[in-house]
């Protein structure tokens, strides 16, 4: 598995004046594949993500603090001793990560596509504002009331 810093070099993001990437501060990465990533021990803050997909990458001890995420994908990803804080998410589409003392605090989720799991860990914190998501279990739960209904 690849880390996050060998991304970094690799794509060229921007030029970072930071050592060795640890913080990574009022960046914007857009429009790529981050598939089979190590991030572990970074500090995101206020970096925008724009149509990015994170898949299969391991999360680890990071944090993500006052960023936004427009239409991202994080998909089958390891989310552990991480914390996601003030963030935005818009569009953005979590399914099958594992999710473990990860907490999401102050954040607002729109229009986003939620698997159960993770679901569940946004309402976890009475601080994160949800408008217009869908869940599998919600999108199952309109079937049955629509068939009943019918």
């Amino acid at each position: 598995m690849g880390t996050l810093t060998n991304f970094i070099d690799h794509i060229k993001v921007s030029d970072l004046d930071y050592d060795r990437y640890e913080v990574i501060e009022n960046e914007r990465i857009t429009n790529c594949n981050i598939k089979e990533i190590s991030i572990s021990g970074v500090l995101f803050s206020m970096t925008t993500f724009v149509g990015v997909t994170f898949e299969k990458c391991d999360i680890f001890a990071t944090r993500f603090e006052n960023c936004e995420f427009i239409d991202c994908k994080f998909v089958d990803c390891t989310i552990q001793f991480s914390n996601i804080l003030y963030s935005d998410f818009h569009g953005t589409s979590i399914k099958g990560c594992n999710w473990s003392s990860s907490p999401i605090v102050r954040s607002l989720f729109s229009s986003c596509d939620l698997d159960d799991k993770s679901l569940f860990f946004v309402k976890k914190s009475s601080t994160n504002k949800l408008f217009g998501n869908s869940s599998e279990f919600e999108r199952t739960m309109t079937i049955i009331l629509d068939k009943i209904a019918a």
